[in-house]
């Protein structure tokens, strides 16, 4: 079973919920730029864009959280506060950007700040390990092969953008870029068809009954690892053909 995790959290989980969901909202909602949206093929964009895709995304995350608490009223709390946290921030962010114009890399970390997150992450990481379960913690040897799986991962992602970048060079032209319709970005109102779909899911599945939620989680969970690994092989092979 511990294997099993480990597939669905580091291919899928980290990598698409945690990492490039939240990248792409950023980019989306916080700025002007296209970077992540030109490498996406046309079909995937239609379907991206789509009101239905957010709000499908937000029920997803509100399935898994609502099968990790114990009742309704816990999961729907933790949803409501989760998403107004993040709602005020976007709205603030909104009215503070006014006319001016940001790409997302004007709001990524620069080399200081990524060395002091990461410092703070360290600490946060060391201190809830040590004082919160530690009886339900994954051994040494679990955390390991994680943590080696990560490295397997942003070696790929390194040795892809080196790829590109020597592809890039030997032509000596700059990676192609996709134009854009101006529709063909995420709005404010997906975000709340992403928080509709998080917040009421997280209830549902708690008021479900048993052998429904039972089904439900199974989905969930061997969905999520399914099309992960899938991807990885994909990205894999397509490293090699590059």
């Amino acid at each position: 079973m511990a294997v099993l995790s480990s597939l669905m959290l580091v291919p899928f989980w980290h990598a698409y919920m945690s990492f490039l969901t939240p990248l792409f909202t950023a980019e989306n909602l916080l700025t002007d730029s296209t970077s992540l949206a030109n490498s996406l093929s046309e079909r995937i964009r239609r379907l991206v864009y789509c009101p239905f895709f957010p709000a499908a995304v937000g029920a997803y995350g509100g399935i898994m959280l609502g099968i990790n608490l114990p009742n309704a009223q816990q999961a729907v709390t933790s949803a409501i506060l989760n998403t107004a946290v993040v709602t005020t921030l976007i709205a603030i962010w909104m009215l503070f950007k006014g006319k001016r114009h940001y790409h997302l890399v004007d709001l990524l970390p620069r080399p200081t700040a990524t060395f002091i997150l990461g410092i703070l992450l360290s600490g946060y990481y060391i201190y809830f390990s040590l004082n919160l379960r530690i009886e339900a913690l994954p051994s040494i040897s679990q955390q390991v092969t994680i943590w080696l799986m990560y490295v397997v991962l942003i070696a790929l992602i390194m040795f892809s953008v080196r790829k590109d970048k020597l592809a890039a060079q030997k032509h000596q032209q700059p990676i192609a870029n996709v134009e854009l319709s101006p529709l063909s970005r995420l709005r404010f109102k997906h975000w709340l068809f992403f928080a509709a779909g998080f917040i009421f899911s997280a209830a549902a599945a708690n008021l479900l009954p048993d052998i429904m939620r039972l089904l439900f989680t199974a989905i969930a969970f061997y969905g999520g690892m399914a099309f992960g690994v899938m991807t990885l092989i994909v990205t894999i092979f397509g490293l090699k053909n590059k």
